[in-house]
């Protein structure tokens, strides 16, 4: 069993307990466990865990005598819709396309008004520096959850990075939920320490204690708004921690993340970025010099990228959606171009995969049976290994409102399945300047469904799009990899 003796100490009774939990509830509890002998030193704390309760007590001393009751918290219930949400649910249910094209509008009008922001820095605190912690060495990682994602999966792979050189990975998460990826972070013997619910005051107390009980070595973000706050208090406290942040998106509403880490360039070492097109608009933006931000691409992270079967479009016609049912992915966008591609005829053999789970599921299985799509669009869900579906892709659609560079276009040209994408991110830096479509909804479907009735009558046009891929993927082959960029800092860290 995972332990802490940094923060927990535990008696026979609490480790038989733990050890017959599942591996990721079992770190999940000892996340909760952990934050609270944090926030509260002295204290016995009891966690509930259904009809079982977990005795501990904090390790660390030092504060007033408590007693802490806990539980793991339920999984986040949507508070109940405005009446202004649901007029424009209901406007997004009856007219999707309509309802993301003022969508698109309104993020275009936030990433102006947002770009002043960037030029702006946030001050280091003005407090005495601390020694290291007496604990074993750790590097803290921050992401936004637990969840499947582009960021979290580049998150989780540092944090293996970390526990192979021989430091402790503690995953930071700043936003409710479930974390089903805990299973994976338990293997890497990571600690949780979930603040998504904790007062700013309260993180700060956190973060003096963390200091206190370990020897952190670094800081690696992945989209963590919290330990972004962190950082003017931890330069102060420990100047000699190296923060490495990893930005994956262009586009973004408020500013987004990009913005934090603009404004909290004076704490932070290194900022790392998975496509040119990312570390040139943040130059630009922010005023920050260009050699302070390096692209190492997620290669390494996807794995092998080989495009290795050749089989004719129009023999299987089968368009393919690979992501989460969320509002960034347009699953919506995909169910349009396959009914306009039905109705066109000249696709009788069309069929279509809708690969992904999320929010919009229910929405999204409404909207295939109200369109009598049924019978072409199959609505696969995470109980089918994503690589079937890219096996039987003949195109890959990549509707996304935003992207960094989405690992399924590198997954789609693996399989040999040829990509339609928005203009987003920087999916120019591996799409075929042919096969990429604007991101405003209208003349997104109107140019790709002219790409793909192209496709399926022109096997030329199929062979020069995945040429005009492999041509792409060879330049990106030549950036830095994220992998080996990164297990090079890391290892520098660890003999510190």
């Amino acid at each position: 069993m995972i332990e802490v003796p940094e923060l927990l100490a535990l008696d026979d009774p609490a480790r038989a307990t733990l050890d017959g939990l599942e591996p990721g509830e079992r770190m999940l509890a000892l996340g909760r466990l952990s934050r609270e002998a944090l926030l509260h030193p002295a204290a016995e704390l009891e966690l509930g865990l259904g009809g079982d309760r977990v005795r501990a007590r904090s390790a660390l001393g030092g504060g007033p005598a408590a007693r802490v009751e806990l539980a793991l918290p339920e999984p986040p219930v949507p508070p109940a819709p405005s009446a202004l949400r649901r007029s424009w649910r209901a406007l997004n249910d009856r007219f999707p396309v309509l309802a993301d094209e003022i969508a698109q509008r309104r993020l275009s009008a936030m990433m102006r008004a947002a770009a002043p922001a960037f030029r702006a820095r946030v001050a280091t605190e003005r407090l005495d520096p601390v020694a290291p912690g007496a604990g074993r060495p750790a590097v803290i990682v921050g992401m936004y959850w637990l969840e499947v994602g582009g960021a979290e999966r580049w998150a989780l792979a540092s944090a293996r990075i970390v526990a192979e050189a021989g430091l402790v990975p503690i995953l930071v998460t700043d936003q409710r939920s479930a974390h089903p990826l805990a299973a994976q972070a338990a293997a890497l013997g990571a600690l949780h320490l979930p603040l998504d619910d904790l007062a700013s005051a309260d993180a700060d107390r956190a973060l003096d204690a963390l200091l206190g009980a370990f020897d952190v070595r670094g800081v690696l973000i992945h989209h963590a708004r919290a330990v972004y706050r962190w950082l003017p208090r931890l330069a102060a406290l420990r100047p000699d921690v190296p923060v490495i942040d990893s930005l994956h998106l262009v586009e973004w509403e408020d500013g987004g993340f990009p913005l934090l880490s603009a404004q909290h360039d004076a704490q932070i070492t290194a900022h790392h970025v998975i496509s040119p097109p990312l570390a040139e608009q943040l130059a630009e933006l922010s005023g920050m010099a260009r050699d302070r931000i390096h692209v190492a691409t997620l290669l390494g992270v996807a794995g092998e990228v080989e495009a290795h079967r050749r089989r004719p479009f129009a023999d299987t016609q089968t368009l393919v959606f690979v992501g989460r049912l969320v509002k960034q992915k347009r699953p919506e966008l995909f169910i349009e171009l396959v009914r306009r591609l039905r109705r066109s005829g000249r696709m009788p053999r069309l069929r279509a995969v809708l690969h992904g789970s999320g929010p919009a599921e229910p929405r999204i299985r409404s909207l295939v049976a109200r369109y009598g799509l049924g019978d072409v669009i199959e609505l696969r869900g995470s109980d089918v290994p994503v690589d079937h579906t890219f096996a039987e892709a003949d195109c890959l659609i990549v509707t996304s409102q935003n992207e960094g560079l989405a690992l399924t276009a590198m997954e789609g040209h693996a399989a040999g399945a040829v990509v339609i994408s928005a203009d987003v991110g920087a999916q120019r830096t591996l799409v075929s300047d042919a096969l990429l479509v604007p991101r405003a909804p209208r003349r997104l479907l109107r140019d790709a469904e002219v790409a793909v009735l192209k496709l399926s009558a022109d096997p030329a046009a199929v062979e020069a799009a995945r040429s005009d891929q492999e041509r792409k993927l060879e330049a990106f082959r030549d950036l830095d990899d994220a992998t080996t960029w990164l297990r090079g800092i890391v290892s520098r860290w660890r003999i510190r």
